[in-house]
């Protein structure tokens, strides 16, 4: 018998590409490993408009299928698994706030108590006493930092020794932000100050706000800090001169919290009446990019994560928790809900709450804190999860 010939058919550059744009970026990213002439044509427009159009992934860099392909698939993971959820009654009072960097959450309380826990187990590592409530945590390698009362506590980690007690200006404080070697805090009287941790000397006293300051973050590294109050505005700092170079008011109700992404120009602000904003960092006023009505009460944590070292690959999620009780991930874009979590039979409100690669934590009213995990094959347990419309 005639051994049949094979025939091999080789598909042009316009047909490769029109069966490209069907797929998903990690297929793609699998394609562009096949052959130099699949790596050119995934790598040259196909893959960013790929990821512009599924899991709302931003991508620059042509050379990194591989990392585009793992974060698609992170993204994936908490919009389309099951979480399984782990709730531990962490304190005997609120959870105010917390921390949370690799696999260590740091959390504080209005027992008067900062904690440590691993992610993993859940479990209670480390605790420090304060004589007040706390209302902001932070730590780095070597220190923790908490703002209870009128007073900021540094302690050595491991140790738990002090290592200074930053106060004596007699004023309640509500927030709190790091920027090494600095720290600023938000006051009752409508003051930002800005401590040196290291000589406990305040350095500059910041006086614009008529209310409390309820939020402090930094934008651009530490060159802009951004406050939100209660008197319903939103104001940018030069932390150098004091000058307040910009401001927003996102509503006739006080500002609960904001967020900045790294390096992004979104300043993403919620309200104590359950309103959430987006602005232009660039521009200020009263006109924000999108604006939406999230719950009924007071909007208590915003988280808006980078995953990424040079920003080609960022998920446009944010996190939000309320009164409600409900945890909204929501589009930074549009300000539209992906998903909706709620803890079945739970109601407690969400005071803090920090989203990760496919888990987060939130803590609660209750004294509880939950951890949400999202993989693969997770089946749902005991929780409702609300798909938005």
């Amino acid at each position: 018998m005639a051994e049949e010939k094979r025939r091999e058919v080789l598909l042009d550059d316009d047909t490769l590409i029109a069966i490209f744009r069907l797929l998903l970026p990690r297929s793609l990213a699998r394609c562009a490993a096949v052959c130099s002439q699949w790596h050119r044509l995934v790598t040259s427009q196909l893959m960013k408009d790929a990821c512009s159009r599924h899991g709302g992934l931003l991508y620059s860099d042509p050379s990194r299928c591989k990392e585009i392909m793992i974060r698609t698939e992170q993204f994936d993971r908490l919009f389309t698994c099951n979480p399984s959820v782990l709730s531990s009654q962490a304190h005997s009072g609120r959870v105010n706030c917390c921390h949370w960097s690799m696999d260590t959450l740091a959390t504080g309380s209005s027992d008067n108590t900062v904690s440590v826990w691993s992610m993993d187990s859940m479990q209670c590592m480390e605790e420090y006493r304060v004589p007040d409530s706390v209302a902001a945590v932070k730590f780095d390698g070597s220190r923790i930092f908490a703002a209870a009362g009128k007073d900021v506590h540094i302690w050595k980690r491991g140790n738990r020794e002090t290592l200074r007690v930053l106060g004596g200006h007699n004023q309640r404080l509500h927030s709190m932000h790091c920027i090494d070697p600095e720290l600023a805090v938000g006051c009752a009287d409508g003051t930002v100050r800005i401590f040196d941790m290291y000589t406990g000397r305040c350095s500059m006293l910041l006086r614009h706000h008529t209310e409390k300051v309820t939020c402090i973050r930094s934008l651009n590294k530490p060159s802009v800090l951004v406050s939100g109050s209660y008197d319903c505005s939103v104001r940018l700092w030069d932390p150098l001169s004091g000058e307040n170079v910009r401001n927003y008011f996102p509503a006739s109700s006080g500002i609960s919290c904001l967020h900045v992404g790294k390096d992004r120009i979104e300043l993403i602000v919620g309200t104590v009446l359950g309103d959430i904003d987006c602005f232009d960092i660039r521009v200020g006023g009263r006109r924000p990019l999108w604006s939406r009505r999230s719950s009924n009460g007071p909007i208590n944590s915003i988280h808006w994560p980078t995953y990424t070292l040079d920003n080609s690959c960022m998920i446009k999620a944010i996190l939000i928790g309320g009164n409600d009780g409900k945890l909204h991930l929501i589009n930074s874009d549009t300000g539209r809900t992906f998903r909706t979590f709620t803890r079945d039979g739970h109601s407690s409100p969400v005071l803090s709450a920090r989203l990760g690669h496919t888990r987060f934590v939130s803590c609660h009213a209750d004294g509880t804190v939950t951890r949400w995990i999202f993989d693969q094959g997770r089946t749902r347990v005991g929780f409702a999860i609300c798909q938005a419309c």
